[in-house]
């Protein structure tokens, strides 16, 4: 049975999502206001736990506005994405403390179940997060973002 988009987009969504930020490999959380205005904005945060090269790690929160259009027959959703994004380094992270940056990104969503979606987003982040570390990369949480996930529509 393949749910209406009009229904999901009323709702608060939850999802679940695997991401990488240019060589950066995490996951994590977010949740989506239910859309608001006749423009049907939406606000979403997002929470991910990335590991950098390997060795270190690092938090981010990801707070934006997207707005969005049904595509096919009620099975697809396009969007697009942008906002601000803070950088948390984990302890042992020879690194500037808590970063401040932005990111900005287009997604495709499709509606397959009544409570679950399967999406992909393509997009930037730059945030100016660097490393004091030697022989391996200076910067991170910048360039190239994918995200990959499910969402639930929850109340």
């Amino acid at each position: 049975m393949v749910a209406n988009v009009t229904f999901a987009q009323k709702r608060t969504r939850l999802g679940i999502h695997a991401n990488t930020f240019d060589k950066d490999f995490g996951g994590g959380i977010h949740v989506i206001s239910p859309k608001f205005t006749r423009a049907n904005l939406a606000i979403k945060v997002s929470g991910s736990y990335n590991v950098h090269q390997s060795k270190y790690s690092y938090t981010n929160l990801l707070v934006g506005i997207r707005t969005s259009r049904t595509l096919v027959k009620d099975k697809w959703i396009g969007y697009a994405e942008g906002g601000n994004a803070i950088i948390f380094p984990s302890n042992d992270f020879p690194s500037q403390r808590a970063v401040l940056g932005g990111y900005g990104l287009l997604g495709f969503e499709y509606v397959r179940l009544h409570n679950t979606d399967i999406y992909i987003e393509f997009g930037g982040i730059g945030t100016g997060a660097k490393s004091n570390l030697e022989g391996i990369g200076k910067t991170y949480a910048n360039g190239l973002l994918i995200n990959v996930g499910l969402r639930f529509n929850v109340f």
